[in-house]
């Protein structure tokens, strides 16, 4: 099970996190973009960095790819 983030630039605090319908085995996550500031340029996150950006998924999604739009 994967995890996708996307950027939105519409989108304020922790509260705006948006999250897809399961696709097969992914799902896309939407995060605001004073959020997307936080992650990590260098690595995926792993479930914990995840989880205390306020991420919410079920155990055992993995981080496996980023999006940013802009």
């Amino acid at each position: 099970m994967f995890i996708n983030y996307y950027v939105s630039t519409n989108m304020t605090s922790r509260g705006d996190i948006q999250y897809s319908t399961k696709y097969e085995d992914n799902m896309h996550v939407i995060l605001p973009e004073d959020m997307a500031k936080l992650l990590p340029k260098t690595h995926l996150m792993t479930e914990t960095e995840w989880r205390n950006l306020g991420i919410q998924m079920t155990s055992g999604w993995m981080h496996y790819m980023r999006y940013d739009p802009g």
